[in-house]
């Protein structure tokens, strides 16, 4: 019977087979709520590039609205969109676990509500979908404005903790002392209006030598390079960083990885079917013997 179903084994137990087989609807509206909010969680950010103060990226004008009293305002709508998603996404969830909490007499079937299997699996995936094809379509299509990153990256103050580690790493001096000469060093280059370009050797020798006592005697070079936001990120090899290089690798691990996912859907769709024209065959076969 497991094998005309095309299942792994039998339900050993009458009640988990009859009230408790609706988990999967559960599970379905929690991996899907996540998703959709992880896909919103990357909108809103490229949403944040895409605004003025930014200006990281730009959507094409195809998926751009304008506002309604600023005609010069272009309104994001495809990012708009899987926000409005993800917010409604949060409720499916709570909705399944809220129905199927109720006693196992109760007469509240889920088939009345919004988390019944039919219109769970179908409204969701109705939305979901339609947030899923509208970030295939237009993220592609987003130009990125690498020379303004850059120009960004290299006016603020992340590069700061590699200051730091070269500093500790050079000079044998605890992190936390090197913590306090480049916490020093910002707070007084911004206000100064100093840019991290703009440090040299003998500036961080002057709040060196205020913060913990002594210079440190770096050449202008090495100074340079570590206030460098390309040689910054370049420097990073651990995995998970943000080296380009270390980025690459784990796309390609993902990229592997999700062919391993649909090499499993593609195996078990087929060994549905499979048990399909099994269970097809085997009730042609009970119809076809005469009747006693």
């Amino acid at each position: 019977m497991a094998d005309l179903l095309g299942h792994d084994s039998l339900v050993m137990n009458a009640q988990d087979q009859c009230y408790y087989r609706r988990d999967h609807l559960s599970e379905y509206a929690a991996v899907t709520s996540i998703m959709a909010n992880n896909l919103a969680r990357l909108a809103t950010d490229i949403d944040v590039w895409h605004a003025e103060e930014f200006d990281m990226f730009e959507l094409p004008a195809e998926y751009c609205g304008s506002s309604s009293i600023m005609p010069q305002k272009r309104n994001p709508e495809p990012l708009e969109r899987c926000r409005a998603v993800a917010g409604e996404s949060i409720g499916w969830m709570p909705a399944a676990l809220g129905i199927f909490k109720l006693p196992h007499t109760s007469v509240a079937d889920p088939s009345y509500s919004v988390v019944s299997e039919g219109r769970l699996f179908d409204d969701v995936s109705v939305s979901l979908t339609s947030m899923v094809r509208l970030c295939a379509e237009a993220l592609p299509k987003i130009t990125i404005k690498k020379d303004r990153m850059e120009s960004l990256a290299r006016d603020r103050w992340n590069i700061g903790s590699r200051l730091g580690d070269i500093i500790a790493q050079r000079t044998g001096m605890p992190f936390g002392n090197s913590h306090v000469i480049v916490g020093a060093l910002v707070k007084h280059c911004i206000e100064l209006g100093i840019k991290p370009s703009e440090v040299t050797s003998a500036l961080l020798d002057k709040v060196a030598t205020k913060a913990v006592g002594f210079p440190l005697g770096f050449d202008e070079a090495l100074v340079a390079d570590a206030m460098d936001a390309m040689a910054f990120v370049n420097a990073l090899q651990g995995p998970g960083s943000a080296n380009p290089d270390v980025v690459l690798e784990a796309v390609d691990e993902a990229e592997r990885e999700m062919q391993d996912n649909l090499a499993w859907l593609a195996a078990s769709q087929a060994k549905a079917d499979g048990a399909r024209e099994k269970l097809d065959r085997a009730v042609d076969e009970i119809i076809s013997k005469p009747s006693i």
